[in-house]
């Protein structure tokens, strides 16, 4: 037997894609959430701890929310439906999808809790933002009168291509911007959509740039 939903996913206080942009899929062995673009993220029954209802303010929604042993992924996960969540929990169990956790997944789902919701560097946020201002300022102060970006508004946004590119293939890259015992997977969907806005940039200057 297999559950499918449609609905949204939350992580912790930073995304949320409404409905219809999240998948929930259960089987007896695994539990995993899709959102296309944004990644997916996948549960053995030894990784979850328990299903847990969550409503939203005005009732309306509900919420399953996945309390989970995996140190990859956000502190909070929610995959978020109209109406009730308790059927939906109940439909994943009639599935054959328990939870039965071991004490090693209990010990990482406490460090889990102590840690805290942001996993990037106040350091590297901070730098990042005073080096993506500062290269877009020097360029339009240098370029005066002249429309269009220069050289070290290019340099700034294809920083930010490298980066989110590159964050979840070098480790030494990772150490720079994570917090120590944090993975980069824990903001893929910012990660992606870091590579959206900055490849858009990067080809609209580009086309501008063929056809001036």
């Amino acid at each position: 037997m297999e559950v499918n939903a449609t609905g949204g996913i939350s992580f912790d206080w930073w995304f949320r894609a409404s409905w219809p942009f999240a998948t929930l899929r259960a089987t007896s062995s695994r539990l995993s959430l899709s959102s296309g673009f944004f990644g997916s993220w996948e549960f053995t029954a030894e990784e979850v701890l328990r299903l847990q209802a969550r409503r939203s303010f005005f009732g309306l929604s509900g919420g399953v929310e996945i309390v989970h042993a995996n140190e990859e992924y956000p502190n909070e996960i929610v995959f978020w439906i109209f109406g009730r969540p308790d059927p939906l929990i109940r439909r994943i169990g009639a599935a054959g999808f328990r939870p039965h956790p071991g004490s090693e997944q209990f010990a990482a789902a406490a460090r889990i809790g102590k840690r805290g919701a942001m996993p990037v560097r106040w350091s590297f946020l901070l730098g990042s933002l005073a080096l993506w201002n500062g290269l877009f300022l020097l360029d339009f102060y240098l370029r005066g009168d002249q429309r269009g970006l220069g050289p070290l508004s290019l340099l700034a946004m294809a920083l930010v291509v490298f980066v989110s590119f590159w964050i979840t293939r070098s480790s030494r890259l990772q150490d720079l911007v994570m917090k120590p015992g944090r993975s980069a997977y824990e903001i893929f969907p910012l990660i992606r959509i870091a590579q959206l806005f900055s490849g858009i940039m990067l080809a609209a200057i580009a086309i501008a740039y063929l056809f001036a």
